[in-house]
């Protein structure tokens, strides 16, 4: 894939560009170094905060309050398969809605065995029928598909959420022509939500290959 020469862009060119860096969001994992790390960020970034296994979604919350207190605009990830069940789901729904956070991204989690919550669709619908005061949900999208989960699967999983939610934001990859022929698939299929694309960071090459080997990506 060919650099962009930023010099050789028109101005409608250079106002896009801007306007994707000015807008970008930053995805942040509860590391013990996180909130030094994220004073580098610029002023009231928007940030999301993984949930992982390791951590559990506990950690989660908590560094979504610090960033909160910190002035950033924060997206907690809910996962259901680390969320335990449906009394800790309502404690976080309370936890980030005291904070005046009001959006959130679900995911379905790596955690096994699973609490409650099997996947992200049980986990909205739980959301939806306790309650709640979140004005925007994101699901995942997976262009290049998932290491244990088939096509199919996925594909019904998309249809499921939709309904649920306000934007889709794809799984890390590296070939724009895999990311475009996605998104106009589910276009096709009359999925109309804004998809928000996901790009690594700067990161040590075998750090990224971890990733992506993790996730996945690039097969």
């Amino acid at each position: 894939m060919a650099k962009m020469n930023v010099t050789n862009l028109n101005a409608t060119e250079l106002a896009a560009v801007r306007n994707v860096i000015e807008n970008l969001h930053y995805e942040l994992i509860p590391l013990s170094n996180v909130i030094e790390q994220a004073a580098f960020l610029p002023e009231r970034a928007t940030v999301s905060v993984t949930a992982s296994p390791a951590k559990g979604m506990q950690a989660t919350i908590d560094l979504s309050l610090q960033l909160q207190d910190m002035g950033m605009h924060v997206i907690p990830h809910f996962s259901a398969r680390l969320t335990t069940d449906r009394a800790e789901l309502e404690a976080n729904l309370k936890a980030i809605d005291k904070a005046g956070i009001h959006r959130v991204f679900i995911v379905g989690g790596d955690a096994d065995p699973p609490g409650e919550f099997f996947d992200a669709f049980s986990l909205l619908q739980a959301i939806d029928d306790i309650g709640h005061t979140i004005d925007s949900f994101g699901i995942t999208g997976y262009p290049e598909g998932h290491p244990i989960i088939s096509d199919e699967l996925l594909e019904q999983a998309i249809v499921d959420k939709v309904p649920f939610a306000q934007y889709i934001t794809t799984q890390m990859c590296f070939e724009p022509d895999t990311i475009t022929d996605w998104i106009g698939h589910q276009r096709d299929r009359g999925v109309e939500l804004p998809v928000y694309l996901g790009i690594p960071g700067s990161a040590e090459l075998k750090k990224l290959l971890g990733i992506s080997a993790r996730i996945g990506v690039g097969d």
